[in-house]
């Protein structure tokens, strides 16, 4: 299978390091195109007031093509579809991400972000998050034969054209982790919080750091966040191209009355 591989910490960060060699273990034919920096939070933006620059790396192992590009996630799968590949791959796949992508980080995740953008041409894309140890380090270590296990499952059978999936993996080493889940995606919880800090500049009196309230989020039974928690893998299909038909009815009744 040919897979496309990007991320948004950056084509230095260990997460795309261990699923580029997890991969080209299981036999894929890869190509890596990744931001040339940590972009974390940058959702599914796209430069527009800069130039997109990149330039091929020899980081990874075996013969694989790697770019890194000046750009957001959501470029890195632009500049990768329309100028660095011949043909369309088979599969688009984000991360490993460093920490959880649930509930809200839906929409602000660059992972989850290029991964939308790869489903938006057509291409089955899914993004792969790590959650963090309660001290907040990453053990990717110990997660590995978890993901393998997971990566066989998930490539074993062909996706839909446009696919989006979602995929976290607990902090567990093999004999920990719980299972898998399939489950929505929990999106009503506010995810981040502002923590109001006295800065001394002229030009404010006050500023904010945003802030992950993720353990402070209220136990919903079968969510995403939830489950991962307690040491499940998670698995979220997801709809991107879903509209509110029942709402477009209402408007479209409001503007016949006038």
């Amino acid at each position: 299978m040919k897979i496309l591989i990007s991320n948004d910490d950056g084509i230095n960060s260990k997460g795309v390091h261990i699923l580029v060699k997890l991969l080209n273990d299981l036999g894929h034919e890869i190509v890596v195109a990744c931001p040339s920096k940590q972009c974390s939070g940058y959702g599914q933006s796209i430069t527009t007031r800069n130039l997109i620059t990149y330039k091929q790396t020899d980081q990874f192992v075996g013969a694989i093509k790697a770019y890194a590009i000046d750009g957001s996630p959501t470029d890195c799968i632009l500049v990768a579809l329309n100028h660095l590949l011949n043909q369309k791959p088979d599969l688009i796949m984000t991360g490993i991400n460093h920490g959880a992508n649930v509930g809200k980080d839906y929409f602000y995740s660059g992972t989850i972000g290029a991964a939308r953008e790869g489903s938006c041409n057509g291409i089955a894309s899914i993004a792969l998050s790590l959650s963090r140890d309660s001290d907040y380090s990453l053990n990717f270590e110990q997660s590995i034969p978890v993901m393998k296990e997971v990566l066989k499952k998930v490539l074993s059978r062909p996706l839909s054209n446009g696919s989006l999936t979602n995929i976290n993996f607990p902090s567990r080493s093999y004999d920990n982790y719980l299972g898998i889940k399939v489950v929505p995606m929990e999106l009503r919880q506010e995810r981040f919080k502002l923590i109001p800090v006295d800065i001394k500049d002229v030009r404010a009196t006050r500023g904010f750091w945003l802030s992950n309230r993720i353990n402070e989020m209220d136990e919903v039974q079968h969510a995403d966040y939830s489950l991962v928690s307690k040491g499940y893998v998670t698995v979220s299909p997801i709809d991107i191209f879903k509209n509110d038909h029942e709402l477009l009815k209402e408007v479209e009744e409001v503007f016949k009355e006038q």
